[in-house]
């Protein structure tokens, strides 16, 4: 199984603590709508770079956003979903079958994007908590 690629935003610290005096709304809601358009960026990619031979790779691409306020964690995952389970054989290749790589290219070209999408739909959420 692939490691899960994380990235740390810088200022993270003054912004979880300013996080903490906001409504828990806001950190439920927002920060899933905001994975959830980050994600978005990248499974879109995914699925115009995977294999065409019938499309059933392309459109068996899903995201999964789960925030838990217990432990302060938030992820997006996304990836094919178990029917499309030998997109992997292609990713990674086989013994006689050279590896086609979707998922890390497709991460590198939208990772910028999908951040920037993240950013601007928690500053939209800052703005509609804090301006109402």
């Amino acid at each position: 199984m692939a490691e899960p690629i994380s990235f740390k935003i810088e200022g993270a610290d003054e912004l979880f603590a300013k996080m903490a005096t906001y409504p828990q709304r806001f950190l439920d809601k927002g920060t899933r709508n905001a994975l959830s358009e980050g994600a978005e960026v990248i499974r879109k990619e995914i699925s115009a770079r995977s294999l065409v031979l019938t499309g059933f790779e392309q459109d068996h691409v899903a995201k999964r956003v789960t925030v838990s306020t217990k432990s302060d964690r938030a992820e997006a995952l996304v990836g094919w979903v178990k029917k499309a389970y030998y997109a992997m054989f292609s990713e990674f290749g086989t013994k006689n079958q050279p590896a086609h790589p979707v998922m890390r290219p497709a991460f590198e070209t939208t990772k910028n994007a999908a951040m920037q999408k993240v950013i601007d739909k928690l500053r939209d959420t800052f703005n509609e908590v804090f301006h109402q």
